[in-house]
């Protein structure tokens, strides 16, 4: 294997501007097929915003944060108490990408000392049927965790 360099309109020699070819593709930039793997065929049943919602919500503890938001937790510290796994940087970060993604509202209380507090917006609300029937098939399959399913 070799790297390629690609064409960038600025001509940046950054390594994300390179590729990885083989030596036998002679010249020609597209990565080598695998043989067996088709292309996705994105005909009529493929729907890019369904793919987009369930990333966005199966995303590691983004359920989870959304789920508590529906309870009523609306402080970052009720947050990271109802989610003790959860780290400090991590629940920062899915909070600011939900926030990116119109789910959730951010508001800064001016007090002493300075509070922060989150609301689902109508986006993020309209999830809570979707979210309370997840709960419940998780529950019926997984009421021991993930580790000791239920046989059908």
């Amino acid at each position: 294997m070799k790297w390629i360099p690609r064409p960038s309109p600025l001509w940046n020699a950054s390594p994300r501007h390179y590729r990885i070819v083989s030596y036998w593709h002679y010249g020609n930039l597209d990565p080598v097929p695998k043989p067996g793997l088709e292309p996705y065929d994105k005909g009529e049943t493929f729907r890019p915003g369904y793919h987009h919602a369930v990333e966005m919500i199966g995303k590691r503890w983004n359920g989870v944060i959304l789920r508590e938001l529906l309870r009523g937790a609306s402080r970052y510290s009720q947050l990271r108490s109802a989610i003790p796994s959860l780290t400090d940087k991590m629940l920062a970060g899915r909070l600011q990408e939900l926030e990116a993604e119109g789910m959730v509202t951010r508001t800064v209380v001016d007090s002493v000392p300075v509070r922060v507090e989150y609301a689902l917006t109508e986006k993020g609300r309209d999830l809570e049927a979707t979210i309370t029937v997840l709960g419940e098939w998780a529950d019926r399959w997984y009421p021991d965790g993930p580790d000791r399913p239920v046989s059908p």
